[in-house]
Order: C-alpha cells, then structure tokens, then sequence
C-alpha cells in the first residue's frame, strides 16, 4: 500500500488512474475465484450435522 502511495505521488494522474482501473478489475476476477476455492475447502458433511444452532 506504501508503495502505490510513494508511486500515486511521483507519477501522473492518468497513469494512476488507468492502474487503479486496471487492478479493479483484476481484483474482481480474483474476487470470485478466493470465494469459489474457499466454498470449496468447507465440509458440506460437518455443515449439516451441526443443526439449526449454527444458522443463529
């Protein structure tokens, strides 16, 4: 985060701008595949036998 700030002051809005624009959508992607690997990692087995206290 340091980084991107010293590199946000040193360097021109336009370049900054089309980066932050870039790493948003990158960070969409990424986004959606981190939820699908950790959906994947959670035991549906022990998530059924826990019963109705683990929704409250």
């Amino acid at each position: 985060m340091s980084m991107a700030m010293v590199y946000a002051v040193r360097t021109n809005a336009g370049m900054v701008n089309r980066l932050k624009d870039k790493y948003g959508k990158l960070w969409l992607a990424a986004e959606v595949v981190l939820f699908v690997l950790v959906g994947a990692a959670v035991d549906i087995r022990y998530t059924l036998s826990a019963g109705l206290g683990a929704w409250q």
